[in-house]
């Protein structure tokens, strides 16, 4: 009876810590699912792709879907863009509570996000599976509201609200990628160097289409992944990990 409650209280705990990040997740929900159905992608579509709490992830998908871009190419994409929950999940594995079912678990990696990361983790001591189920289930179902949400929104408002409404993504990438770049030099530096060297491999693309091969590795998404990595080893190399968080 005792570990019952204790399994309640954590999992209300977690749920009450939960509740900004889901409620900050609705508008940029909302705008994916507006975003997926501008791009031409059905109703289904987005119902399935909201299942997984990933904007980024989502906005990527689709739009190197809408470009025709191929499926290993939007693979090594999303796996590049995605490489942090690996990071995130080892993190939290190691303040996680011992013998958990394996069910737990997987909801517990269902739920990973930057946001319930950070909530999970500022916790001090062990954190419980179900204060971290807790935590990711508000946000999951805001997300899957506001993306089926939006996604109705899509198909009865006019094309020209849809599309001055989806200059909100660029908000949310710049909301994203400022802090860190106002924080951190090196930060500054790899973002506009990615930027740089994935315009300039796409640019190359035309010069070197003469085979599949070529034309894979200066696809869209390969682009954006070599400018990417080229950009994260240049600027690790000149800035070493102790003085990553130097301003100067």
């Amino acid at each position: 009876m005792k570990n019952n409650l204790k399994v309640k209280s954590d999992f209300l705990v977690g749920l009450r810590d939960g509740l900004p990040i889901g409620l900050g997740y609705l508008p940029i929900a909302f705008t994916v699912g507006m975003g997926i159905i501008a791009k031409g992608f059905s109703f289904l579509t987005n119902a399935l792709s909201s299942l997984s709490i990933t904007a980024m992830g989502t906005i990527t998908m689709t739009s190197l879907m809408a470009s025709g871009e191929t499926y290993l190419g939007i693979f090594m994409a999303l796996l590049l863009l995605n490489l942090r929950h690996v990071v995130l999940s080892l993190a939290l594995s190691q303040r996680l509570e011992r013998n958990v079912p394996v069910i737990k678990k997987f909801l517990v990696g269902l739920g990973i996000t930057d946001e319930s990361f950070a909530v999970a983790i500022s916790k001090s001591g062990e954190i419980t599976a179900n204060y971290f189920i807790g935590v990711a289930v508000f946000p999951w179902i805001c997300w899957v509201v506001g993306a089926i949400a939006g996604s109705i929104a899509g198909d009865i408002l006019p094309q020209k609200v849809t599309v001055a409404m989806q200059m909100a993504i660029y908000g949310m990438l710049l909301y994203a990628l400022v802090p860190s770049a106002k924080k951190s030099r090196p930060a500054l530096y790899t973002i506009v160097l990615a930027g740089i060297l994935s315009t300039l491999i796409r640019w190359l693309r035309p010069f070197c289409s003469g085979n599949k091969v070529t034309a894979f590795v200066f696809s869209p998404s390969i682009s954006l992944v070599l400018g990417s990595i080229l950009s994260a080893t240049i600027i690790a190399l000149k800035f070493p990990t102790h003085n990553c968080n130097e301003r100067s």
